[in-house]
């Protein structure tokens, strides 16, 4: 069917010793532009996957997604965060996320015990096709929740911005992504974060940086990547935040 609408679910899993933080958001799938209206390109990667014994497939797609995280942390900011650079540690993590993933055809839908158990943080998208392109764009328009407030020390009680702040979050150095491409219903695409971000009690980044990126996206938040068709729909089902302290 033409401009089928694709029904996506986005959930957060940031893990630090002391700090978990949980949110899930569903929204619509539409086609990435070649090139946004911010003239920033969308990342072309020729990339192999992998097939497990059951037939189920997945691939990584750290270098697709590494690039649009960076165009968000470092383009057009007159202060920025540091750029993310591949983490083979995050990698391997994330590869045997999503191949246990596929090999289960996607039955599960919760958070990872591989990221937790590595002290990494963790973003999750699910989509008939789970691209970085969408998951990504998503994951950063949270930033429009804050309607221009800093997040500062307390950005867990600003809403479910999770998904942003882990994005951003300054101390947060490397990163590993990975997407099942076989599953009957929701794929899964997971990016995980080395170190961990979303520490309760911290700011994701300083206030400078966030001057500078109310400067460049405007008040109304996010730049666009993904543009989401005139169909589509976002839906915010429920915002949860589990503080664990131990």
């Amino acid at each position: 069917m033409a401009n089928k609408a694709v029904l996506a679910l986005a959930l957060l899993l940031c893990v630090a010793s002391s700090a978990l933080v949980q949110s899930t958001t569903v929204r619509h799938e539409s086609a990435l532009r070649a090139e946004a209206e911010t003239g920033l390109q969308t990342f072309q990667h020729e990339r192999s996957r992998d097939t497990t014994q059951s037939g189920a497939t997945f691939e990584d797609v750290t270098d697709e997604c590494l690039t649009l995280h960076n165009k968000f942390r470092t383009a057009g900011l007159d202060v920025s965060v540091p750029e993310l650079v591949a983490n083979d540690t995050a990698r391997k993590v994330v590869l045997e996320i999503v191949k246990k993933r596929a090999e289960d055809n996607c039955s599960s839908q919760a958070h990872s015990e591989e990221a937790r158990r590595a002290g990494l943080g963790e973003n999750i998208f699910f989509a008939n096709d789970a691209s970085c392109g969408v998951g990504v764009q998503m994951w950063y328009n949270e930033v429009n929740l804050l309607k221009g407030k800093y997040p500062g020390t307390e950005w867990n009680r600003r809403g479910a911005i999770g998904h942003f702040t882990q994005m951003m979050w300054d101390s947060t150095t490397g990163l590993g992504c990975a997407r099942t491409t076989s599953c009957p219903n929701w794929n899964q695409l997971f990016c995980v974060y080395k170190p961990a971000g979303n520490w309760i009690g911290v700011a994701p980044f300083s206030e400078a940086v966030w001057m500078s990126i109310m400067k460049r996206d405007g008040l109304s938040g996010a730049m666009s990547i993904a543009q989401v068709s005139t169909g589509a729909l976002a839906i915010a089902v429920s915002a949860v935040f589990l503080v664990l302290v131990g």
